[in-house]
């Protein structure tokens, strides 16, 4: 039987310790942009560079939204915006999951 006195552990404990770990948990958000007229604005009750969080009234907007403009869409969320700032700034082993 092999008599350790734990500085292999140790070792193997501070190595893991040293490494890099970034978790983030929160709620994911579709930003979704776009240029359109005024019209299409005042029919939506929406206001020029501004944002809103989509109701049951805005439902038949993203079709037509998507018919007549360019979109352009970008994930989102606190969350996940933090995570991609820390993540520049990070060793290149931390990587960004996303669904």
């Amino acid at each position: 039987m092999a008599v350790t006195d734990g500085s292999h552990a140790k070792k193997v404990r501070e190595e893991l310790l040293s490494q890099n770990a970034l978790f983030g948990m929160g709620n994911p958000l579709l930003d979704i942009s776009a240029v359109v007229d005024k019209d299409f604005l005042d029919k939506y009750g929406l206001k020029p560079n501004d944002q809103i969080l989509a109701e049951d009234k805005h439902k038949e907007m993203f079709d037509e939204i998507a018919k007549k403009s360019k979109v352009e869409y970008h994930a989102g969320g606190s969350t996940q915006n933090s995570v991609k700032i820390a993540q520049v700034g990070s060793p290149p082993q931390v990587e960004l999951a996303e669904k």
